[in-house]
C-alpha cells in the first residue's frame, strides 16, 4: 500500500517548481522559463537517468557482479544525488523570500509593469 501513496505523493514536487520557476520569472518569460524547466528535467530525468544507471551497472559487472546485483547497486549509488539535490534546494530555500519580494522592482525595471 505505502507503494501505491508514494507513487501518488513523489510526483507533487514537479508541479511546485513549475509554478515557482514561472512565479519568478518576468510576465513575458513565463511561458519559455516553465517550458525551459520541464525540458530540462526531462532531458537530464528521463535520457541521462537510465543512460548513466546502465554505464555505471557495466563498470559494477566489470568487478564481477552479476547483471541484477550490479543494476541494483547502481542505482543505489545514484540514489545519493537525491542528497545533492535536496542540499542545492536548502541552499536556494534561503534566497527565495528576497527574490520574491524583489520581483515587481525587476519587472518595473526592465518595463514590464507602468
Amino acid at each position: 500500500v505505502h507503494h501505491i501513496i508514494w507513487s501518488f505523493v513523489s510526483t507533487f514536487w514537479v508541479g511546485l517548481c513549475v509554478a515557482t520557476a514561472t512565479d519568478l520569472a518576468l510576465p513575458r518569460m513565463r511561458g519559455m522559463a516553465s517550458a525551459y524547466f520541464i525540458l530540462m528535467a526531462s532531458v537530464v530525468g528521463l535520457a541521462l537517468g537510465p543512460y548513466t544507471v546502465g554505464k555505471v551497472a557495466d563498470i559494477y559487472i566489470s568487478y564481477g557482479n552479476s547483471t541484477a546485483e550490479a543494476l541494483s547497486l547502481s542505482m543505489q549509488t545514484l540514489s545519493t544525488v537525491f542528497l545533492i539535490s535536496l542540499t542545492l534546494l536548502f541552499f536556494a530555500v534561503k534566497n527565495l523570500p528576497s527574490e520574491e519580494k524583489s520581483k515587481f522592482d525587476r519587472a518595473r525595471e526592465l518595463g514590464e509593469i507602468c
